[in-house]
């Protein structure tokens, strides 16, 4: 529903899952077709190609499987800020810091989503103030340089 009361947004799901059935029902129903896209699973270039192109990234996990993030470290490299759950045990609320690089909303509380939603996309300078501290903290934590480097770090300690 929260997308019918957001006129500018265009939104793609991205993956397969038990609901897609009943979310194909109700994007019809609610006549969202125009602005809803069922993308199915994605190759790799077609899904940095997807993070490339959206503005915000939304990986709302409701268990510990997703337990780093890897497609919000893409998204923050392409400086998008990512909202993600808050799953207890995850990486992702360690990846994407709330209000800083992202937000974070309770699992599984539509209303808690739906407020974030509104909020960051009637405020498109904060989509980008967040989306360039996103690529500040890839750059300072998750770089392929940086993890090198801490990767050396914890060898030379275990060996000393």
């Amino acid at each position: 529903d929260t997308i019918k009361d957001l006129p500018d947004v265009e939104l793609q799901l991205v993956g397969d899952g038990e609901m897609k059935n009943m979310i194909r029902k109700q994007i019809t129903k609610l006549d969202l077709s125009d602005r809803v896209t069922l993308s199915g699973q994605l190759s790799n270039s077609e899904l940095n190609h997807a993070i490339y192109r959206c503005d915000i990234l939304c990986l709302l996990s409701t268990e510990r499987t997703e337990a780093f993030g890897i497609t919000i470290l893409e998204a923050a490299r392409l400086s998008k800020p990512s909202i993600v759950s808050d799953i207890y045990g995850s990486g992702m609320t360690w990846v994407v810091q709330h209000d800083k690089t992202g937000l974070v909303v309770p699992k599984l509380d539509r209303q808690a989503l739906e407020a974030a939603l509104i909020r960051i996309v009637k405020q498109p300078e904060k989509i980008e103030k967040l989306g360039a501290s996103a690529r500040a903290r890839f750059e300072t934590h998750f770089s392929i340089d940086k993890a090198a480097s801490s990767l050396n770090m914890l060898y030379e300690n275990t060996l000393a």
